[in-house]
């Protein structure tokens, strides 16, 4: 899979988005893009953020069909919010608080 990431800042904040293609094979020669962003403190180091974000990505395609991120199955990807949190989750702490958390 092909990505790239792009990101912008506005005063404080970083919006930084991956963006994927995804090969439907078992439907047809088509192409299709997923996207995610992530809003995060201008000081994110942005690489670390990046690899939690293909993870995510690589999380989601494949716990789905291509049929249903083809035909954007929202009810089925309501069950997928967890996950997010649990992936994304440590990244609300700076670096030191991860840290502490992890050693506490």
């Amino acid at each position: 899979m092909e990505d790239e990431i792009q990101k912008f800042t506005l005063g404080t904040y970083t919006i930084v988005l991956l963006t994927q293609n995804i090969p439907f094979t078992d439907i047809s020669e088509k192409k299709s893009k997923i996207h995610i962003y992530c809003i995060v403190n201008r000081n994110t180091d942005i690489e670390a953020l990046r690899k939690v974000m293909k993870n995510t990505v690589s999380s989601f395609t494949n716990r789905f069909t291509s049929l249903d991120i083809f035909n954007h199955n929202r009810k089925k990807f309501a069950i997928f919010n967890e996950r997010v949190d649990m992936i994304l989750g440590d990244l609300i702490y700076k670096t030191e608080d991860r840290f502490r958390n992890v050693f506490s």
